[in-house]
């Protein structure tokens, strides 16, 4: 539902690769549905394959010309009476214009995303430049200050830097600083801790944080972790099989979760009663997210699930139904597990 505090609404969005129809392979992610408040940190969780990736750069409109992609992203003005764009409706160049401007992105790993043969300041006074009518000059201060502003120290070295003098944090700290060149409503984080050892993941995790405090962003968190989810989010979406799968605030999901395979990802998290009961081993998930040619006809965790039972959730895929106040899942048997 669309609100006055809503920057972000994505309705029905499915995305396709390879043949047209009749020969074509279902699509990556099918009937995505799910909006961001002015603000909030959504965070897209789920295992390898369950389409999160696909979904942020359809977001962002770097998929290749070759998909297939149908349904709505609805980017909503920051002003009352500004109006609402279709993303997936505009030409190369408008949307060039609000990619890194209105949405921003920071990838996985900075290194593959830094240019190696310019310096820090090179690249960040370019971003400033293609999206404000500022001098070099002027562009190099702001770089800085930028730089300045997601905890860098010496920060007029640092611009003087090439990217493979930087540690991993700085790198990614750096990336940061360029997604907020524009001046974004909204910034996509693509599992942007992954390959960062726990203390600078805590520091640029803590950065998120006050930097969506002080600039009023809003974030699309994406990780396979849920201990950083429970750090950050406001908001929890569960992917699995390319669908949304459990969709609620963060407070609901960390404690009454509905869909089984959200059970079975917070069951698979190390806790402090483990150890104390001498546990060494942690529980897993069996098999594995199936590929598009192996998708069961029901519900698509079925499969996996120690909960399903056939002729009820093998036939006819499930939808999305309330699980409770906003608070959304995909399973015809939460209610009897969650009794």
């Amino acid at each position: 539902m669309t609100t006055r505090d809503t920057v972000l609404e994505v309705d029905g969005l499915s995305v396709g690769f390879g043949p047209q129809a009749p020969n074509a392979l279902p699509p990556v992610i099918e009937d995505v549905s799910f909006s961001v408040r002015r603000g909030e940190i959504v965070c897209l969780v789920g295992e390898s394959s369950s389409g999160k990736s696909v979904t942020s750069l359809a977001l962002m409109g770097l998929l290749p010309p070759s998909a297939r992609i149908t349904g709505e992203i609805m980017l909503h003005g920051r002003e009352a009476g500004e109006p609402s764009l279709d993303l997936l409706q505009l030409s190369r160049r408008a949307r060039n214009r609000i990619r890194g401007h209105r949405i921003s992105m920071v990838f996985q790993d900075p290194m593959n995303c830094l240019d190696p043969i310019f310096s820090i300041g090179n690249q960040l006074v370019e971003i400033l430049r293609w999206h404000n009518a500022l001098s070099r000059v002027e562009a190099w201060r702001q770089g800085i200050g930028y730089l300045h502003a997601v905890g860098i120290n010496q920060p007029d070295v640092c611009m003087k830097r090439m990217p493979h003098e930087l540690s991993g944090g700085m790198r990614q700290r750096v990336m940061i600083a360029m997604a907020l060149a524009g001046k974004p409503e909204l910034l996509i984080a693509d599992e942007p801790t992954t390959a960062l050892d726990v203390t600078v993941q805590a520091q640029v995790l803590d950065l998120l944080l006050r930097l969506r405090t002080q600039t009023g962003m809003s974030v699309i968190f994406i990780t396979h972790n849920l201990a950083v989810a429970s750090r950050i989010a406001d908001r929890i979406i569960v992917m699995y099989a390319g669908q949304i799968v459990e969709n609620s605030s963060a407070e609901s999901f960390f404690t009454r979760p509905a869909m089984p395979y959200s059970r079975a990802l917070l069951d698979a998290l190390p806790t402090v009663d483990m150890i104390r009961q001498g546990q060494k081993r942690l529980k897993t998930i069996s098999g594995n997210v199936p590929g598009l040619a192996e998708r069961p006809a029901g519900c698509r965790f079925f499969p996996r699930c120690v909960h399903g039972v056939a002729a009820m959730c093998d036939s006819g895929s499930p939808v999305l139904q309330s699980a409770g106040a906003d608070h959304l899942v995909r399973c015809r048997r939460w209610e009897e597990i969650s009794a």
